[in-house]
């Protein structure tokens, strides 16, 4: 999938309950990190993305409702954040065409529209640059 997609959108998430070793929108953004692949979380759902702006750019999150109390006691969630935490440590978080001030915008919103025009602007920017993978 990666390879034929310009990058990846992140919505919600279960942080129990779900299937396979952690929960697949975890895992989604840590091979998006670890393929350099643009990423886009949108917290406004809450759930596991809210979770990953957490761990990401913690400034983001600060006024943002806590996280379920469930996935922090998830075993599978636990050590798919401490993943994700070591790969940005190590890679940094892959350029998305987003400035700060967005992508906290992004953090927090629940609407389709602003999460869509977002990503829009991200790809767009990335376009011009030349960012994209072949």
């Amino acid at each position: 999938m990666g390879s034929i997609t310009n990058g990846r959108v992140v919505i919600g998430g279960k942080g129990h309950g779900y299937l396979g070793r952690m929960p697949g929108v975890l895992e989604e953004a840590i091979i998006a990190i670890e393929t350099r692949q643009p990423l886009y979380l949108a917290g406004g759902f809450g759930g596991v993305t809210l979770r990953m702006i957490q761990v990401l750019t913690p400034a983001a999150a600060t006024w943002l409702p806590e996280t379920d109390t469930h996935s922090a006691e998830d075993h599978g969630c636990t050590s798919g954040f401490a993943r994700l935490a070591e790969i940005a440590g190590r890679n940094g978080t892959p350029e998305n065409g987003l400035d700060e001030h967005e992508n906290w915008q992004l953090a927090a919103t629940h609407r389709p529209s602003e999460i869509a025009a977002l990503v829009s602007l991200g790809l767009g920017r990335l376009a011009e640059r030349g960012n994209f993978r072949g």
